[in-house]
């Protein structure tokens, strides 16, 4: 068995070896981890998570939300006191927007971030701005972390990258009523 697959339906059936040892019911399929995926499936990317299980070895997150982040979130500090980790970044850009800037009032954000003025996306609509910026790969927890790490002068918005794909962002939140 080849040791990329990865079974993540199963308790207990954390790294290949436990699948050799424990083959899934029939019925039941494996997961591909790698660069070949059976035809026609979600396109799913894993990650190693840092906490050990009981065994030692180390558990296969799913990857499954992409975040254009143009500020603190690129930040390595502001990364492991939010994810507890450091993500890599693929450059890419937002068109039809511009940056302001926003004061925060949060002691825990300013201390992460070592600032109390933050950048924030504003919709142009004008093709000749863009803002550069970097897509990370987060799992839906850590979208999550990312959602508490914002204030509410940020509102999370799928938007189109330069690339021509999807990704959340964090834009400027509508006035309240």
């Amino acid at each position: 068995m080849h040791p990329a697959l990865v079974a993540r339906d199963r308790p207990g059936a954390e790294c290949a070896h436990a699948l050799l040892h424990d083959p899934l019911p029939a019925g039941q399929q494996h997961r591909y981890r790698g660069a070949r995926r059976p035809r026609g499936g979600p396109r799913r990317l894993a990650r190693r998570d840092p906490s050990p299980t009981r065994r030692g070895h180390h558990r296969e997150a799913v990857v499954s939300e992409l975040l254009f982040s143009y500020g603190t979130l690129r930040l390595p500090d502001v990364q492991h006191g939010t994810f507890g980790r450091r993500i890599e970044t693929t450059d890419d850009a937002l068109p039809g927007f511009r940056l302001t800037t926003v004061r925060i009032l949060d002691p825990h954000v300013i201390a992460l971030s070592g600032s109390d003025e933050h950048p924030m996306l504003e919709r142009t609509d004008d093709p000749a701005d863009h803002v550069a910026g970097g897509v990370l790969e987060l799992t839906e927890a850590e979208l999550l972390a990312a959602d508490s790490y914002e204030v509410d002068d940020y509102a999370r918005e799928r938007v189109i990258r330069a690339s021509g794909r999807l990704a959340w962002a964090y834009l400027a939140a509508p006035p309240a009523p």
